[in-house]
């Protein structure tokens, strides 16, 4: 497999991971929203008819409250974040090889 089509590979696999991060995220803070609205602990929090009408478009969540979907947004960040960074390092890599080879990237 030629250096380009590895680079090529690394690039979309990190994208990928970037977009799923942020479904994922989008889909835990939806769980958030409809379960703090529904919650019949005293911890009952007001949440607009925009923001239940857009959770409502989810699926029904596998965890009860809201717990579950709070640790859920947490590993989304992380994974949004690994993911950034493997597409920044991947970036300044080829920078490193096209700069060995005497070409001189743009910054």
């Amino acid at each position: 497999m030629s250096a380009i089509t590895t680079y090529a590979a690394v690039l979309q696999t990190s994208a990928v991971g970037v977009a799923r991060s942020y479904a994922k995220a989008n889909d835990a803070a939806n769980r958030i929203v409809r379960n703090s609205a529904v919650s019949s602990s005293m911890d009952r929090v007001s949440v607009s008819n925009e923001a239940l009408r857009q959770a409502e478009h989810t699926q029904d969540p596998s965890e009860e409250g809201i717990v579950g979907p709070m640790v859920n947004l947490r590993v989304a960040k992380y994974s949004a974040a690994a993911n950034l960074k493997v597409l920044s390092t991947a970036d300044q890599l080829a920078k490193d090889t096209l700069a060995l080879g005497g070409n001189k990237p743009d910054s």
